[in-house]
């Protein structure tokens, strides 16, 4: 992501960097600055002609990359989020401001200083992350996928009245009577008996 303040050297450089992993790998450029685009894409072709990787990179620059102008930042965000790629590098004039409104990555890199080059190799955020837009609802392993979670409830007293109310309600609708029982005489535990027996509505 990238607005009038980003380097176009430095953003072709990353792309390519991204590129070289593979030919089906998915790179790509939006930004709010046509000429942005136009120097990045030059700059691409430029950066091919020298790089010793150019066989795979410029292959998959030229089957799956792209470049998308959108007209404001809003726009930009919005296509950030859609798009919610693995990896998102966010090059603009405040960098934070604008990374604090997206919310679909798998991980966010701030600044043009932070290159994904660093997360691949060296630093940082584990890099176990979502890919085919998985990043709208999931986000990237951590720790707490190796731990087993068990919830747990206990219910006072006192809270059942304001409780058991809409679960009976509720039930009542699903046509869930076993349900709404189970919630009745917790409500009403001195009639258990003539709830158990009561009409099969």
């Amino acid at each position: 992501m990238a607005d009038e303040s980003a380097d176009p050297r430095i953003l072709a450089a990353d792309l390519l960097a991204q590129a070289e992993h593979y030919i089906h790998t998915r790179v790509g450029l939006a930004t709010t600055i046509s000429e942005i685009a136009e120097r990045t894409l030059a700059e691409i072709e430029r950066q091919l002609g020298t790089l010793p990787t150019t066989a795979t990179a410029g292959e998959t620059w030229r089957r799956q990359g792209e470049i998308v102008i959108c007209e404001t930042e809003e726009q930009l965000v919005a296509f950030a989020d859609f798009m919610a790629t693995e990896h998102s590098q966010v090059h603009t004039r405040d960098p934070h401001a604008t990374a604090s409104k997206i919310r679909n990555y798998g991980s966010l890199f701030i600044g043009q200083n932070a290159s994904v080059v660093f997360s691949d190799k060296c630093c940082g955020t584990n890099h176990t992350l979502p890919t085919m837009v998985a990043a709208r609802y999931t986000g990237g392993l951590w720790v707490g996928a190796y731990v087993k979670v068990c919830t747990h409830q206990w219910i006072d007293q006192q809270v059942i009245p304001a409780i058991a109310e809409p679960a009976i309600r509720q039930s009542r609708t699903e046509g869930m009577q076993a349900h709404r029982r189970a919630a009745e005489i917790r409500r009403r535990p001195q009639d258990i008996d003539a709830i158990i027996a009561g009409s099969r509505d």
